[in-house]
């Protein structure tokens, strides 16, 4: 079965952003702690954001079954929202 994107471009993706996410929550934690979830909840919305964007080409293709790439994209997206969530929870709760 081939897929609209390759797999290695979804995942680039997905490790991109919760990296990014990841490095902003550390220096907004570090810097201004009590704003350590909004900064969460900010790049959550711009990460979704950013997915719709990465998958324009997909829903503006003509593809036989979009429900098969898109669900090839958002499993790992809900596996990598979980481990940013942990990781905030975690950064939260440690002060």
């Amino acid at each position: 079965m081939a897929f609209f994107y390759q797999v290695w471009s979804i995942y680039t993706f997905h490790i991109a952003a919760t990296l990014l996410i990841y490095l902003f929550l550390l220096f907004v934690n570090k810097n201004f702690f009590d704003k350590t979830g909004f900064a969460f909840l900010a790049g959550s919305v711009i990460k979704m954001m950013a997915a719709v964007v990465f998958l324009i080409p997909l829903i503006k293709a003509d593809v036989n079954d979009p429900i098969i790439d898109v669900t090839a994209f958002f499993i790992p997206y809900f596996l990598f929202l979980f481990f940013e969530t942990f990781f905030a929870i975690r950064l939260i709760n440690n002060r």
